[in-house]
């Protein structure tokens, strides 16, 4: 009975899983060849074998079959600077780079079909959902909005998620995961950890030598992810993904119109303008594991993304707040410098909060970027204006998950690495328009592995440790789009 070549490859990924069952059952112990086990070994390998010579011979065909049907009938003769076109791959084809045409005459052609063969990939990818809020399909949508808004004409950002997407990738990676020698691997998963590294150190993601990229649907700087409700300073902002080491932009305060009088000559009113820099600066987390889950590696993808994200999280939810600037992101405190003082004794009231936010100039309070921040404390002492009487309505709940209850008309979000108790000084809520704080993502998550990790008196632990290291920054890129209230003695 004839079988389709998607069939042969789940058959062939059955018998390597299977193969790496047993090998873990036996690690480091002779595997008799006339026992069970010896005997399943020898057959598996076997149909792996002949398995994988059949579906070499369908792509062989495959493309052949693809140059024909695009070659002219009358062609002269010549040198072709094609293969297949990209409509030809299908499945694992997808992320062979060696059949992407290459023209001279037009070289944005390769770029073009390396996006085209990504956005597939991406949406062929099994992307882990840690929750509604951040679900796959808009973790999958953020890949693919920067694959057409960010990628170079010449399509590296797609060369690099088709190499550290593929499924020879990703088997490799747990294999290197688990054994940190590439010896363990095939001779298809060698040669893409080879082309996995050389994208990622071409696209120069990192520095120095010795990190390993890991797959995208692990990448935590491409998902971009964020919980929405604790840290929900990413949803609200600008975000961008860059590529370099820093982003440049531009900002004015506007041009000054005026009228005048008939046949009056025009004044000079050229804007002054300003070129904001955002750098990204390094974070890092360590992620130990046990050697036994290192053994079984089943749930990796969920277990890993939820440790990185959560990690990154944590940190970003401090830092976006307050942060210094110096070797980490601004703050939108420490960006808010126009400040409301809120009433004598350490107390807040309704009038408090009206004056916040009119404070905050119409362009800003108007863009429909605008929002209040402040932790769930203070929150709580805002919702408590809401009684029956004048200030009725002023805090109005959301009736659909995912979108923001209303303060006075405005989003409200809650932070918790923002004051909680009201001191002298300390800003204790923010209110601006969201838009003009912008925070950067430089792509790329690098991951050394320690393969032992020590305990008090270095001596193993049974554990493995991931020292994992990626780039962001952020900054108030106009200071006068926020007002901060804060506390008073």
């Amino acid at each position: 009975m004839a079988r389709t070549k998607e069939e042969i490859l789940d058959e062939i990924d059955e018998d390597k899983a299977r193969i790496r069952e047993i090998d873990s059952e036996y690690q480091g112990q002779y595997l008799d060849p006339e026992s069970d086990h010896g005997k399943e070994w020898a057959d598996r390998n076997a149909r792996i074998d002949e398995n994988e010579r059949t579906v070499a011979q369908i792509d062989k065909r495959e493309r052949r079959i693809a140059e024909l049907a695009e070659q002219p009938a009358n062609r002269e003769s010549g040198v072709s600077f094609h293969t297949a076109p990209a409509s030809a791959v299908r499945g694992e084809d997808i992320f062979d780079l060696a059949t992407v045409r290459a023209s001279v005459s037009n070289p944005q052609q390769q770029g073009r079909e390396l996006r085209e063969r990504a956005l597939r990939a991406v949406e062929d990818a099994e992307i882990a959902e840690i929750d509604t809020f951040d679900d796959a399909s808009r973790s999958k949508g953020r890949i693919e909005a920067l694959l057409r808004k960010t990628d170079s004409p010449d399509g590296r950002f797609a060369r690099y998620l088709l190499s550290v997407g593929s499924p020879a990738y990703k088997r490799a990676f747990v294999k290197w995961l688990a054994t940190r020698d590439s010896a363990m691997m095939d001779r298809q998963e060698q040669q893409a950890w080879a082309a996995g590294q050389f994208a990622y150190r071409a696209m120069s993601l990192t520095a120095a030598s010795g990190g390993y990229a890991v797959p995208f649907e692990l990448d935590t700087t491409i998902l971009n992810t964020s919980n929405g409700v604790v840290n929900p300073i990413r949803s609200i902002s600008r975000v961008r993904q860059i590529t370099t080491d820093e982003w440049r932009g531009i900002t004015s305060a506007g041009i000054t119109a005026s009228y005048v009088a008939e046949a009056t000559e025009a004044t000079d009113n050229s804007p002054t303008l300003a070129q904001p820099t955002v750098s990204a600066e390094r974070a890092h987390a360590f992620v130990p594991f046990s050697i036994e889950i290192g053994q079984d590696w089943g749930s990796l993808q969920e277990d890993m993304t939820e440790l990185f994200r959560d990690a990154k999280d944590t940190l970003e939810a401090g830092k976006f707040v307050s942060g210094s600037g110096t070797n980490e992101p601004f703050g939108v405190l420490t960006g808010a410098t126009t400040t409301v003082a809120a009433a004598t004794g350490l107390t807040v009231t309704l009038a408090n909060l009206y004056a916040l936010k009119n404070a905050l100039p119409p362009r800003y309070r108007n863009s429909g970027r605008a929002a209040f921040l402040a932790d769930v404390a203070i929150l709580d002492r805002f919702r408590q204006f809401d009684t029956v009487g004048s200030s009725a309505a002023i805090w109005v709940d959301s009736l659909q998950e995912g979108t923001a209850a209303r303060l006075l008309g405005y989003p409200v979000f809650e932070a918790s690495e923002m004051a909680e108790t009201i001191a002298n000084g300390t800003k204790i809520a923010v209110f601006g328009d969201f838009s003009r704080y912008l925070i950067v993502d430089r792509v790329g998550l690098t991951v050394d592995f320690i393969p032992h990790l020590m305990g008090a008196n270095r001596r193993p632990t049974g554990e493995r440790g991931l020292y994992c290291y990626w780039r962001n920054g952020a900054k108030v890129l106009d200071a006068n789009a926020f007002r901060a209230l804060t506390g008073t003695t």
